[in-house]
Parts: structure tokens; C-alpha cells; sequence
């Protein structure tokens, strides 16, 4: 598989393990995305299920697959994708989850515009949750939202669209790896730490559609948010995020002639 020299304008971050059904779909989604130039980092967490044949169906260059031997947990994978991803921009996007259509393009735009003080563009998106009976059911439209991160309770921004250089001087998903091995929690860490130094934007798009899931990581997990972040805190004092709702980055009404 060739790689080209050229950076592309945008890296997506696609974190697995042994979500191979779903994982087909998210794939798929940006496969079909409107804009071109991105590549698709699959950080396959150590499946043991069907993974690696899914991987294999899609023959684009433009997805590199990386195995790894043993399940190491969120971070650990992000950190990998973080080491090999060449796009100034970055998307992530859950393996149970897709994007839609045009949100590589519009990331990018938005991008394009947005001062460099800010390193998380956000946006609206759809909630889904998976019924056996009826497949996949829409629950409703997530737009405005509160953002915070408390030492009992957290509510983070969904999609998570990153600047590069803000990631790598945070140096990353590295420092959790020292709470529960950085196996969860992950999304409200990064934010805490962006945010002692860079703003979040929101844009009104949908651009990412999530599925809620009852036995997700973080929903059995639970119960240790109260414990890894009261750690946390108790060595950063001062990183919580009491509650806010991002300002409206309204680019097509401001800036387009």
C-alpha cells in the first residue's frame, strides 16, 4: 500500500477493539466523505474478533491499519495514532460511530478560519442507540450542550476535531496513561487540559452521528470517574471546567461573500 509524500489536510483517529459489526460502517462513512484529501489512521487495539478481515475489505490507500498484539486501552491506542498522523487537523471518531458526509470538508474550512487560540472545533450531532429488535433507532439532535469537567461528573464535546499543535505541546493522552492505564475517560482529559490554555469553538452543523450504547467502557465504568478525577485534581487544582456552552463559530454568516 502506497502512502503518499504529501501530507493530507486532515487525520482521523479511528480507535478499535472487537467492534468489527460497527465498524464497517464508520469506515464506510469516510470513505464517503466529500472532500478528499484525508487519511484514516485504524488503530486496532488488539481485537480478537473479526477486525482484521473488515480492515481488509476496504482497499484504499488512504487508511493505514495498525495491530497491535495486546488491548492496551483509549489512550494508549491515541497515542499510537497520534505518533504516525501527518495532517495539521485531526477528527476523531469512535468505531461505533460515523461522520457525516461533508464533515471533512467543513472541519477543514472551519479550520481554515478559526484563530489559532482555539484547538477543539466541535459540533451538533445526532444520538442513536441500537435496538435488537429495530436496529437503529434516531433518539434526537445534541446542539447546544453544556461542556464541563467536574471532580464527580463531566460532559464533553462530541465530535472532538483537534489542532495538532495544541495535542502534541499537551504532549497528548500520555499523562493519563498513569490513571487506570488511561483506559477511560480520555475525551474529558484532553479537554481539561486544552482548555487551561485554548478556547473550543462550535460550529451549528451536524457532522457526526454517535450511538449511545448501555455497556459502553465509560458506562461500566462509571463508577471510577469520581475516583481517577479527584486524583487528577488533587495534583491539578486548578484544571477543573465549571460549566459553559461554546460560542457559535458562524464562519458562513461572517466571513463567506
Amino acid at each position: 500500500m502506497t502512502v503518499s509524500k504529501i501530507a493530507p489536510k486532515i487525520s482521523i483517529l479511528l480507535c478499535t477493539y472487537n467492534h468489527s459489526s460497527s465498524l464497517r460502517t464508520a469506515l464506510q462513512s469516510v470513505i464517503n466523505q466529500t472532500f478528499p484529501d484525508w487519511e484514516c489512521l485504524v488503530i486496532d487495539d488488539g481485537s480478537t474478533d473479526e477486525t482484521k478481515q473488515v480492515l481488509q475489505s476496504f482497499q484504499d490507500s488512504r487508511i493505514t491499519a495498525c495491530h497491535l498484539e495486546k488491548n492496551r486501552g483509549k489512550s494508549w491506542a491515541l497515542e499510537q495514532a497520534r505518533n504516525i498522523a501527518r495532517a495539521n487537523i485531526w477528527i476523531e471518531l469512535d468505531d461505533d460511530d460515523w461522520l457525516a458526509p461533508e464533515a471533512v470538508a467543513k472541519v477543514f474550512q472551519y479550520f481554515s478560519h478559526l484563530p489559532e487560540d482555539v484547538a477543539l472545533l466541535t459540533s451538533s450531532y445526532t444520538l442513536w442507540s441500537f435496538d435488537k429488535a429495530r436496529g437503529m433507532v434516531y433518539r434526537r439532535a445534541m446542539a447546544a450542550y453544556p461542556i464541563f469537567i467536574l471532580p464527580t461528573r463531566a460532559s464533553v464535546p462530541i465530535p472532538r476535531c483537534y489542532r495538532r499543535s495544541a495535542v502534541e505541546q499537551a504532549r497528548g493522552w500520555s499523562e493519563w496513561l498513569a490513571y487506570a492505564e488511561g483506559r477511560f475517560f480520555e475525551d474529558a482529559f484532553l479537554t481539561t487540559v486544552l482548555l487551561q490554555q485554548y478556547q473550543i469553538a462550535r460550529c451549528n452543523d451536524v457532522l457526526y452521528h454517535r450511538v449511545l450504547h448501555r455497556k459502553s467502557n465509560s458506562q461500566q465504568a462509571k463508577n471510577l470517574y469520581s475516583s481517577l478525577f479527584s486524583a487528577y485534581f488533587s495534583q491539578y487544582p486548578n484544571r477543573q471546567i465549571q460549566p459553559f456552552v461554546p460560542e457559535d463559530w458562524k464562519f458562513y454568516t461572517n466571513t463567506r461573500t
